[in-house]
């Protein structure tokens, strides 16, 4: 059965598949999924506002990539409908990522093709670069429930925007045998702390409001935080391909990271990072 749909410049198509979309240059989205890959199984979202997929750990972390329809040369997707399947990510991103490396013509790209027909169907990928073509079919599976981190502005007390190069200097630097991350955030001195607690003692990191790599520092409260580090490290990947950070904190303790990155073709994408935080040693918000 064929399904009339809308791409992203309006026109109606038609296709037999649920979606299916273009780019000249795979690496507008591998890049941005590798940061996702620090677990294997990932729920996608396909609309006609782009691509969203989504990897969660242990019911306290939630990171997702948001890839607008305008990095898209193309996507067409069936009309009013969001298509949502979970894969796994770590074959994906074999898949797309196949001809890294291959190339010895300096500038070359890999395009890609990607379909669904049907829910429960393969994902089809098709690559080709400078006439060689790679047909890849994955197994999807139905998407479970994901969580929902709601994070209402008004609940918003604290908000920083950084400079990525430079705050990921400070995650670098991190003592990697330390069990949690403690933030600290205040309208008065010292304004930002980063503290950890691990076989070499406690390590502080202050960061005056003032400072170069900060672009907005907007504290209405005191707030004091603490993290899981393997949960916080997941926030590091994304750290390393983005521009800008912006660092929001609930009243709750909820921590929500948002990193803007530009892909190859300087097309604005953004990764939104979730942590819940630790109440006491043994139980988690």
């Amino acid at each position: 059965m064929d399904y009339a749909v809308h791409d992203k410049t309006g026109l109606n198509k038609t296709t037999n598949n649920l979606f299916k979309l273009k780019m000249d240059n795979v690496k507008n989205l591998s890049v941005i999924l590798k940061v996702l890959n620090f677990k294997e199984i990932a729920t996608c979202f396909v609309s006609t506002n782009g691509l969203k997929v989504v990897v969660e750990d242990s019911k306290c972390i939630q990171v997702s990539a948001y890839i607008s329809s305008n990095v898209f040369q193309e996507l067409h997707v069936k009309e009013n409908e969001q298509i949502t399947f979970r894969i796994d990510l770590s074959t994906m991103l074999e898949c797309l990522t196949i001809f890294d490396h291959c190339s010895s013509v300096p500038g070359l790209t890999t395009a890609l093709m990607m379909s669904y027909q049907y829910e429960g169907a393969p994902l089809k990928m098709i690559l080709e670069e400078n006439g060689i073509i790679t047909d890849c079919l994955l197994k999807t599976m139905n998407a479970d429930d994901i969580l929902d981190f709601h994070f209402p502005t008004n609940s918003e007390i604290n908000k920083i925007i950084v400079l990525a190069n430079d705050f990921k200097e400070i995650f670098n630097d991190l003592d990697t045998s330390t069990d949690y991350v403690e933030l600290f955030l205040s309208p008065e001195p010292p304004y930002f702390v980063i503290t950890t607690h691990g076989l070499c003692g406690e390590c502080q990191v202050n960061i005056p409001q003032n400072c170069d790599m900060i672009e907005l520092f907007e504290c209405k409260l005191d707030t004091k935080s603490r993290y899981k580090y393997p949960h916080f490290k997941a926030a590091i990947k994304p750290l390393s391909v983005s521009a800008k950070v912006a660092i929001r904190i609930s009243e709750e303790g909820l921590l929500c990271l948002q990193f803007m990155l530009h892909t190859e073709d300087k097309q604005i994408c953004y990764i939104e990072y979730y942590c819940v935080p630790v109440v006491d040693d043994d139980e988690e918000y």
